[in-house]
Protein backbone atom coordinates (compact mmCIF):
# COMPACT_ATOMS: atom_id res chain seq x y z
CA UNK A 1 0.00 0.00 0.00
CA UNK A 2 1.25 3.57 -0.75
CA UNK A 3 1.67 5.73 1.70
CA UNK A 4 2.32 9.53 1.89
CA UNK A 5 4.03 11.79 5.24
CA UNK A 6 2.33 15.32 5.65
CA UNK A 7 4.13 17.62 7.61
CA UNK A 8 1.78 20.43 8.61
CA UNK A 9 -1.81 19.77 10.18
CA UNK A 10 -3.01 23.67 8.85
CA UNK A 11 -6.19 23.61 6.34
CA UNK A 12 -3.68 22.90 3.06
CA UNK A 13 -2.60 19.61 5.10
CA UNK A 14 -6.05 18.71 6.43
CA UNK A 15 -7.62 18.94 2.38
CA UNK A 16 -4.28 16.81 1.33
CA UNK A 17 -4.82 14.32 3.86
CA UNK A 18 -8.75 13.89 3.64
CA UNK A 19 -8.32 13.51 -0.61
CA UNK A 20 -6.06 11.06 0.20
CA UNK A 21 -7.68 8.55 2.38
CA UNK A 22 -10.52 8.71 0.35
CA UNK A 23 -8.49 7.44 -2.78
CA UNK A 24 -7.37 4.41 -0.41
CA UNK A 25 -3.67 5.89 0.11
CA UNK A 26 -2.13 5.86 3.44
CA UNK A 27 -1.28 9.03 5.34
CA UNK A 28 0.51 10.00 8.60
CA UNK A 29 0.12 13.69 9.26
CA UNK A 30 2.49 15.33 11.68
CA UNK A 31 2.44 19.19 12.91
CA UNK A 32 4.14 20.79 15.95
CA UNK A 33 1.35 21.88 17.34
CA UNK A 34 -1.08 20.21 20.38
CA UNK A 35 -4.42 21.03 17.77
CA UNK A 36 -4.35 21.11 13.85
CA UNK A 37 -5.62 23.86 11.66
CA UNK A 38 -2.52 25.67 11.43
CA UNK A 39 -3.44 29.58 11.31
CA UNK A 40 -6.70 28.59 11.14
CA UNK A 41 -7.35 27.52 14.75
CA UNK A 42 -8.47 29.08 18.30
CA UNK A 43 -6.73 28.26 20.96
CA UNK A 44 -7.54 28.97 24.93
CA UNK A 45 -6.01 31.75 26.44
CA UNK A 46 -7.21 31.25 30.08
CA UNK A 47 -10.56 32.03 29.94
CA UNK A 48 -10.89 33.46 26.89
CA UNK A 49 -11.11 31.66 22.97
CA UNK A 50 -8.70 33.36 20.86
CA UNK A 51 -8.37 33.24 17.18
CA UNK A 52 -5.14 32.69 15.68
CA UNK A 53 -5.93 33.67 12.43
CA UNK A 54 -8.86 33.25 9.28
CA UNK A 55 -11.83 31.61 10.00
CA UNK A 56 -14.53 32.40 7.12
CA UNK A 57 -13.44 31.59 3.55
CA UNK A 58 -14.64 33.90 0.70
CA UNK A 59 -15.10 32.14 -2.68
CA UNK A 60 -17.29 32.61 -5.95
CA UNK A 61 -17.00 29.41 -7.09
CA UNK A 62 -19.48 27.03 -6.29
CA UNK A 63 -17.37 23.86 -6.22
CA UNK A 64 -15.11 25.43 -3.50
CA UNK A 65 -18.23 26.29 -1.90
CA UNK A 66 -19.92 22.76 -1.33
CA UNK A 67 -16.74 21.35 -0.41
CA UNK A 68 -16.19 23.10 2.55
CA UNK A 69 -19.49 22.88 3.35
Amino acid sequence: MEKVVIIGAGITGLVCAKELLEKGIEVELYDDNDSPGGLARAIRHRKYRVDLGPRIYHSQDKRIIEYWE
